[in-house]
């Protein structure tokens, strides 16, 4: 993979618990890492043929991120991705694929 086509920025947020100052459980989202990727977005044809009209659904490859995990979302360019399926490629900790739809 040539890191020059990792020129994407998306931001990955994780959920969370934590008590707020009433003490009751308040579920909320922080940003978990800020990176480079590159993105493509599967073509119309291939989404019909799966029968995937209402999504677009997203290939992602970045460098590895310890602890990513498919209960993430992905923010890009003002889109919510939610990521179903995470890829270590050749399973050497240097790049990941994901893949993500889009359900706008």
């Amino acid at each position: 993979m040539d890191p020059g086509k990792l020129n994407k920025r998306i931001e990955i947020y994780a959920n969370r618990e934590r008590e707020n100052e009433l003490g009751q459980v308040v579920h909320d989202k922080y940003l978990f890492k800020s990176a480079r990727a590159s993105i493509k977005a599967k073509a119309r044809s291939e989404q019909q043929a799966e029968k995937k009209n209402d999504k677009t659904t997203y290939t992602i490859v970045m460098r590895y991120v310890k602890g990513l995990s498919e209960d993430m979302i992905i923010m890009y360019e003002g889109k919510e991705l939610e990521i179903y399926q995470i890829i270590d490629i050749d399973e050497r900790h240097k790049y990941i694929e994901i893949m993500a739809v889009y359900k706008g």
